[in-house]
């Protein structure tokens, strides 16, 4: 009996595309929907949750927020506090404070859109020494952030961040925040207080 390669390699494909639709139909009606977690975007929440939610009171009624266009990384190596910011904060992950040491290596220039409830500005130290030449006042009537980058966890649900504020002369204090993701929505969990200046 002769058969015919074409009807065979035609039968080969017609259960192959009937495997391929019946594969497609099970994933879409799982239900499952899976979300690409861009870093970027993640940063971006991340630090207008800090700006919102103004956790140590130091952005105030400053009419603009500057927050200052370069990563800081003067605390970068948490290796000499390591054994207390784990006491301080028990539910921070390894791999988060991994992260956070790995990414503030060197300064990163800071490119995010952010949401925030009041104005803001992204501006270069440089500006912000010539704003306070024209008004000496300048320092004490606006306020300033430098944030440190953002260590995450592997499933981007943890972060790790530095932030300091500047809110005037001898107004200051720098302070890492631990903020876990609940769903798509990012909640301030713990605070290790780092430093502060009063006038």
């Amino acid at each position: 009996m002769n058969t015919n390669p074409w009807m065979v390699n035609m039968n080969k494909f017609s259960k192959i595309s009937l495997l391929t639709i019946f594969a497609v139909l099970i994933s879409s009606c799982s239900g499952s929907t899976q979300t690409t977690i861009s870093r970027e975007t993640e940063e971006a929440k991340v630090y207008s949750v800090l700006l919102n939610e103004d956790p140590k009171g130091y952005i105030g009624d400053s009419p603009v927020i500057r927050i200052f266009n370069e990563t800081e990384i003067s605390f970068s190596s948490l290796s000499h506090d390591e054994k207390h910011i784990l006491e301080v904060l028990p539910t921070l992950n390894k791999d988060t404070l991994v992260n956070y040491q790995e990414v503030n290596q060197e300064k990163k220039t800071i490119q995010l859109t952010l949401s925030l409830n009041k104005s803001y500005e992204i501006i270069s130290m440089d500006k912000a020494i010539l704003l306070e030449k024209e008004n000496p006042n300048f320092l004490n009537t606006h306020t300033f952030v430098w944030f440190s980058g953002i260590g995450f966890n592997n499933r981007f649900d943890q972060a790790l961040v530095y932030m300091e504020n500047i809110c005037g002369t001898g107004c200051a204090t720098g302070n890492f925040y631990l903020l876990i993701r609940n769903k798509d929505i990012w909640e301030i969990e713990g605070v290790y207080d780092g430093w502060i200046e009063s006038p």
